[in-house]
């Protein structure tokens, strides 16, 4: 909120808080908004920090922010890392082309809390099949367990999906480090239009929102050629070839157990496997030796 006063530049919002970071890689971004309450255009000329902060950075385009009389715009993108953890606390500088009181400039507080830590829980229990001959409601209990160095208070558990429902939680329990929460019960009532999506599980607590990703899947296997291979009219002593591509983009390994269809082993038609990638897109070489053995009709390869 921009609070609008005679005169002047006035930043939004007038304290940026990045709140708790809770990783080494983690970073969060604030827009910086200013406001010139002024009958004159006035430029804005640099943005900095007062004192040395390897953590935070400042993305702004020196040359390119002019506002005009009574507009407010952005000035800068201001990001936090959580590289090392303590809480920190420091000031940015705004400068103007103005030298008018009031208009030269003005300091912008910031703060930030850097705790590494993370809640573990059964990724089984975040996952929820979709069968749609029943479309049935599951209901599964998450239970976390506290990994960071202090102890924290859930306030509240919430999906924004509707397709989830939150039937119990434990609200104001305190969970010591190294200890596990009582469960958080959630009930999944599946529809036929979402058979394949990521939800979340928000846990607000005192120390930051914890989440927790909810899968639905439907096991299905993707096809790059969904109508079918079409090769066309081949002449005799003619081979054409063509790829195909097969997918598995649910959170959870689908397993082959066998290949079949017409001609398949035929002279007329055959079928190699060329790559097995995996979510790195890495070739997996095991895998590929296991369906290579399937397609040769051998055992089902164990995931």
């Amino acid at each position: 909120e921009v609070q609008v006063m005679k005169g002047g530049l006035h930043c939004s919002p007038e304290v940026l808080d990045f709140e708790t970071l809770t990783s080494a890689t983690g970073r969060k971004e604030q827009t910086l908004y200013l406001l010139n309450a002024s009958p004159l255009p006035v430029a804005v000329t640099d943005v900095t920090i007062s004192s040395p902060d390897p953590q935070l950075q400042i993305v702004f385009k020196r040359g390119s922010t002019v506002l005009q009389p009574n507009v407010e715009g952005p000035i800068a993108t201001v990001v936090y890392f959580g590289t090392r953890q303590g809480q920190f606390v420091g000031k940015l500088v705004v400068r103007t082309n103005d030298t008018t009181p009031g208009f030269k400039g003005l300091d912008v507080p910031y703060k930030a809390r850097v705790m590494h830590g993370h809640i573990s829980y059964s990724e089984e229990n975040a996952t929820f099949p979709v069968v749609e001959a029943e479309l049935a409601p599951i209901e599964k209990t998450i239970v976390i367990t506290n990994k960071f160095p202090v102890a924290f208070r859930i306030y509240s558990a919430v999906v924004e999906s509707n397709t989830f429902q939150v039937v119990d939680f434990p609200v104001d329990a305190v969970i010591q480090p190294h200890e596990a929460a009582p469960p958080i019960t959630l009930r999944f009532t599946p529809d036929a239009e979402h058979t394949l999506f990521t939800s979340a599980l928000t846990i607000q607590t005192n120390l930051t929102a914890l989440k927790v990703p909810l899968r639905a899947y439907h096991g299905k296997l993707e096809l790059s050629e969904p109508t079918g291979i079409d090769c066309g009219l081949v002449s005799v002593n003619d081979v054409k070839t063509r790829y195909l591509n097969i997918s598995n983009l649910n959170p959870v390994p689908v397993r082959l157990l066998e290949f079949k269809g017409p001609q398949l082993g035929a002279a007329s038609v055959s079928i190699s496997i060329e790559s097995v990638r995996g979510e790195d897109g890495k070739d997996d070489t095991a895998a590929k030796k296991e369906l290579k053995q399937l397609l040769l009709g051998g055992a089902p390869p164990q995931q």
